[in-house]
């Protein structure tokens, strides 16, 4: 394949570049360093920090109707980012910066919009067509259609482009319009003389219009659509007036209107706005209209700064937690208007404020955050009520719901809502009022431990299908299809495959659809087939395409990490990434019975230089639990040394083992794979197994038992044995070097060091209490505090420090919101008393994760210094000497 370099100009269209000549790309001069690779052809060279800036980041964003042409973003640590497009077929590329906004257009053609700029790029043969002083533009694809609202001075016209990019409309004095979702319509505001008049056009021969407003006072905003049939917006005389809202329906040809300052039903301390949370909607038989209320203010006097504090212990939430979130009383509440009858109902309340509704919008689930509160998961479970919207009568439905977000679905049409309780899923049916357990007889298990939790969750529930027939559900491998009385199948066989299967690609549209303070399932398409993801034990992965005939057959599937596939409906493809920790991400076109080839591959530079390569490593801890490690070997091995290693831990990490890294020093936390291959180290990242109530003692034994694998493999010298970890991984680092001295250094960043104060902390961020981490959380100690000091005690890395023998670097940032800097203080103060000789970087405006691009490459080369002095030898830096 073709180089091409991105920042070689060879014909300039505007904004992009058409490049059409291979380059060769030219390098900085480097010192040649001599590897005994057996069968290396050619003499590659060492990447020293210097070359670091060659490398780049890829996000693929997009595909072309056709999948003739993709679009992705290079990303440099200069900030140099670019974004191409890139044909699938030919070495025609293009290249953009500093556009906002851009898309595929249908007949090879895209659009760009860069500061008031409008660019339409003929892709095939390189022409455009350039509109200056764009303020907003849409496309339709029903219609082949750009809608263009361009604004000179205080004249705005409103400007239709045609697929040959001709002017088939144009309408002046036009401040604001809206497309249809449909693309066939578009509702539209005029001004003259400071009045407006809102107006509809059609998007076809003709452009037919009607005026459904004219000349009014009047202001008009947040519309929203309903298809092409119906639409709703906001209505207000001046800014500090009370909104009123309108409905038209082009069925019923009429405009409707509600006043809350005419209605009897509306609280009058209330008022009609708008809230991200609970935009305007139209439900799909046309019926209702959903809208946001909420408290006018009280006019309470303002808090001074010289007021305390008021934290009362009996609430349910501390003052802290009140203090992120919006208090209840305050909180948006959904109400719903029947405009053919008039009728108004306030859905959610201050006892019950949170609120989604069923697939046909008829009823609303209710729920009080908090019923539970104060409890012992991140978010405390939920009891939900059903009330309906016509006759507003409200009934108990459901109890003790945990993380209703993922375990409570309702179905697309509204026959039935699914939730999950007692470690099975349920379906609720509407009409019937009858609750089923669907999966009781199923052998199988549709629950497991969450990531950092200790604690079972729902695998998931992707949705439903066509008619509500079946419900989707995920166990440890397979999907399954379940319909409402119990009857069910598998769709898959990842168990007997030992390869999970998940929907990857939902033929239908997105999976779930946001739904006020939850979500909805959209249908799944599988009589049309589907995608699916796939992830093997054997660490491969990929995509499968499933049918109800040959059920999952490989489109990819490989030892790599594989994602991003985007299908192509009219040509039967696919396209997706690949990447492996030695190979750059790579875009790969795949026809159907057509074998799959590489059409843009980054960083291809990379190929002059020495690169390490990884695997997994099994082994087992003393218990005899078989794990699994990721094992990345230094740049330019030679089997007959023996190298310094690195061993980061952080809970379940081996699953990364196929992640392409790039290498730079601008890490958030200091921890580069790449980085740490190419400076001639070994990097160890085995995953932990914890057992309840010994956290420290199991990352101890699991950690040890994965070192101690490599040793026996002779690749390492077991006195040249780092060991490093960040946050949860810098607590597991801590606790360990004070248990064992098999590491020569370690460093460990924002770590809890005390546990019995920092279950006594806050999340200053979320301003919730640390707590919740502890008896089910993260920490999984299983008992309070109280119940078992000695557990806290034991599982404290501050209850060990004086056994801490081997040089230990500790950091933190001193506006950490997550882990409160104090804990790394408490370690200090510790080792000083004690006359330890050790370290602690404290970074005065960074937070848990540094952000600022020279702390980051700051603490990123501290971390080298340390570990190049201890695990190589290297002559220290001053700042290390001076430790004393």
């Amino acid at each position: 394949m073709k180089f091409y370099n991105p920042f070689i100009f060879t014909q300039k269209c505007h904004r992009y570049t058409f490049l059409m000549k291979p380059f060769l790309f030219l390098f900085l001069v480097l010192q040649l360093v001599v590897c005994p690779l057996r069968g290396q052809a050619l003499q590659k060279k060492k990447v020293e920090i210097e070359n670091y800036s060659l490398w780049s980041d890829i996000r693929l964003n997009g595909v072309s109707p056709e999948g003739k042409w993709v679009s992705y973003l290079l990303a440099y640590d200069s900030g140099k980012d670019t974004l191409f497009v890139k044909s699938t077929t030919s070495d025609k590329v293009y290249n953009f910066t500093g556009i906002n906004h851009y898309q595929f257009l249908e007949k090879e053609r895209f659009v760009s919009l860069s500061n008031g700029d409008l660019n339409i790029l003929n892709l095939k043969n390189g022409s455009s067509k350039n509109i200056s002083d764009v303020k907003n533009y849409s496309y339709s694809a029903e219609t082949d259609q750009l809608v263009i609202l361009v604004q000179h001075g205080n004249n705005s016209t409103l400007r239709i482009i045609d697929s040959k990019d001709n002017l088939v409309k144009k309408m002046e004095s036009i401040s604001f319009f809206l497309l249809s979702p449909d693309g066939r319509k578009i509702v539209y505001v005029s001004k003259s003389e400071n009045l407006s008049s809102l107006g509809i056009l059609e998007l076809k021969s003709g452009f037919p219009q009607k005026t459904l407003i004219e000349k009014s006072p009047e202001n008009w905003d947040y519309f929203a659509w309903k298809q092409s049939i119906a639409f709703s917006f906001l209505r207000r005389y001046n800014q500090d007036s009370q909104a009123s809202i309108s409905y038209y329906n082009f069925e019923e040809n009429a405009l409707f209107v509600f006043n809350p300052l005419l209605e009897n039903a509306f609280p009058k301390n209330k008022l009609i706005t708008n809230d991200f949370r609970y935009p305007i909607t139209i439900s799909s038989d046309l019926k209702r209209v959903f809208f946001c209320i909420k408290p006018l203010s009280d006019g309470k006097k303002a808090k001074i700064k010289t007021d305390p504090e008021i934290w009362y212990t009996k609430t349910k939430q501390i003052y802290s937690q009140q203090q992120k979130s919006e208090p209840f009383s305050d909180k948006p509440s959904l109400a719903v208007w029947f405009p053919l009858t008039g009728k108004f109902e306030v859905i959610s309340s201050e006892d019950f404020s949170d609120v989604l509704l069923t697939g046909d919008q008829h009823y609303a689930l209710l729920s009080d955050p908090l019923a539970h509160e104060p409890g012992l998961e991140y978010d405390a479970p939920r009891d939900f009520y059903l009330k309906n919207l016509t006759t507003g009568k409200q009934e108990f439905l459901v109890k003790n719901i945990k993380d209703f977000r993922r375990s409570i679905l309702p179905s697309p049409t509204g026959k039935y809502i699914a939730y999950f309780s007692e470690d099975n899923w349920w379906v609720y049916n509407i009409s019937k009022k009858s609750h089923k357990n669907i999966t009781e007889k199923i052998n199988t298990v549709f629950s497991g431990l969450a990531a950092n939790m200790d604690l079972s969750y729902p695998f998931g529930n992707p949705g439903w299908t066509d008619g509500d027939s079946e419900i989707l559900l995920y166990d440890r491998y397979d999907i399954w299809a379940v319909k409402p009385d119990g009857a069910f199948r598998r769709l898959t066989s990842g168990q007997k495959k030992q390869i999970q299967f998940r929907f990857a690609y939902n033929l239908g549209g997105n999976f779930r659809l946001d739904n006020y303070d939850g979500c909805i399932s959209s249908t799944i398409k599988i009589s049309k087939g589907a995608i699916l993801d796939a992830e093997g034990s054997d660490l491969k992965s990929g995509y499968f395409e499933w049918n109800e005939t040959n059920k999952e057959q490989p489109i990819v599937y490989e030892p790599a990490s594989i994602s991003q596939i985007h299908f192509i409906k009219e040509t039967n493809s696919y396209i997706y990434q690949t990447q492996d920790f030695n190979r750059s991400p790579s875009l790969v076109y795949k026809a159907v019975d057509r074998t799959p080839y590489i059409f843009f591959e980054s960083n291809k530079h990379q190929s002059g230089y020495y690169w390490g390569h990884s695997e997994h490593i099994d082994y087992k801890n003393s218990k005899g639990s078989s794990l699994r490690a990721g094992l990345y070997y230094p740049a330019c091995y030679d089997p007959k040394k023996k190298y310094p290693m690195i061993v980061h831990i952080y809970e379940k990490q081996s699953q990364k083992i196929h992640k392409y890294y790039k290498p730079t020093l601008f890490e958030a936390a200091g921890f580069n794979p790449a980085v740490l291959s190419l400076e001639g180290y070994f990097v160890l990242c085995p995953d932990i197994e914890y057992e309840t109530g010994k956290t420290g003692e199991s990352a101890l034994d699991c950690v040890t038992a994965a070192t101690s694998a490599v040793i026996e493999k002779g690749l390492v010298d077991p006195d040249k044995i780092g060991l490093m970890g960040h946050s949860f991984g810098g607590y597991e680092t801590a606790y360990i070097s004070g248990k064992t001295d098999i590491f020569a250094a370690s460093v460990a960043g924002a770590a809890p060091i005390d546990l019995n104060s920092f279950y006594h902390a806050i999340n200053w961020r979320t301003g919730k209490p640390h707590m919740i981490k502890f008896n089910i959380g993260q920490f999984r100690l299983g008992v309070s505090a109280y119940e078992m000091p000695l557990t806290y005690l034991n599982n404290s890395p501050l209850n060990n420090v004086e056994n801490i023998n081997k040089p230990l670097l500790f950091w933190s940032g001193k506006n950490d919101q997550q882990v409160d800097w104090h804990q790394s203080i408490e370690l200090y103060l510790a080792m000083h008393r004690l006359e330890k000789n050790n370290i602690m970087l404290l970074y005065p405006e960074e937070e848990h994760s540094f952000s600022d691009p020279y702390n980051q490459k700051d603490l990123s080369i501290r971390i080298l210094q340390w570990f190049n002095h201890f695990l190589k030898n290297e002559k220290a830096f001053e700042w290390i000497e001076n430790r004393g």
